[in-house]
């Protein structure tokens, strides 16, 4: 019995202590700057937003938790002007307007467990971080409307359609650093370099989706109706997909 107490004793003081202990939450805005071949292929950065969650173990320097960030990668935007016209015999009985805007865009989407080492230090916490989790390219064409009535698309929404192209998901680990520098009572200027070394995936570059071009037409062959896929001119690049992400934000204290 005097066993047993002492047991949960400890276990009631271990969850008190994880319970409240302190935790950080991040967001920043920053880059991913693609390495390597990836850098060859896509020959240009992401930006994006990022966010991460992180609570710290017991009375240790140590913070676990979870992070993922939205980047883009090069996108193609382009509005489309035609109208409908409607006749009898050789009567014009209406005219009706189609305003359409595409986007193609490339993204990644990452998301990832990460330890943080951070030095106790009261006004500048210098500190590590080693992450491992996964990236999700994808490629995708959105159809929105831009005229001023609501047939195409709900009141509250005026995407039409959407279609993702291609999509990979690519696992990743890396390691970087940062600083936090106090500007309040619990939140702190961040900045930090992370570099991820990313398995190998297929993506789109920036060229590629500007030779597409986006047609509306009234038919499409019986043949294809059920599972129609455009006919893209370029094939996608394939290549390790390893990134320096440099991100810029706060840091807030609980």
């Amino acid at each position: 019995m005097k066993k047993r107490n002492t047991l949960l004793v400890l276990f009631i003081i271990a969850f008190s202590q994880l319970s409240f202990s302190q935790g950080q939450f991040s967001i920043s805005g920053g880059a991913a700057v693609p390495s390597g071949d990836f850098m060859t292929n896509l020959d240009r950065n992401g930006y994006g937003l990022d966010i991460s969650f992180a609570k710290k173990i017991g009375p240790t320097p140590l913070y676990i938790g979870l992070g993922g960030g939205f980047y883009g990668l090069g996108s193609k935007v382009e509005d489309h002007e035609f109208e409908a016209v409607i006749t009898a015999g050789s009567m014009i009985i209406d005219r009706i307007p189609f305003h359409f805007q595409s986007n193609i865009g490339n993204k990644v989407i990452d998301g990832h467990l990460l330890a943080r080492l951070v030095l106790p230090i009261p006004y500048i916490r210098p500190y590590v971080e080693g992450i491992i989790g996964f990236n999700y390219f994808y490629t995708s064409t959105t159809i929105t409307n831009l005229t001023e009535d609501d047939r195409f698309n709900d009141p509250d929404d005026n995407e039409i359609t959407s279609k993702t192209q291609l999509s990979d998901f690519a696992l990743s680990y890396g390691a970087g650093a940062g600083i936090q520098l106090k500007i309040g009572k619990s939140s702190y200027f961040d900045l930090k370099a992370v570099y991820t070394l990313g398995a190998e995936a297929e993506y789109y570059t920036k060229d590629d989706i500007d030779s597409w071009k986006i047609d509306f037409s009234t038919t499409i062959p019986e043949e294809e109706a059920e599972d129609f896929v455009p006919d893209l001119d370029a094939l996608p690049k394939t290549s390790l997909t390893d990134i320096i992400f440099i991100q810029v934000g706060f840091t807030f204290d609980f």
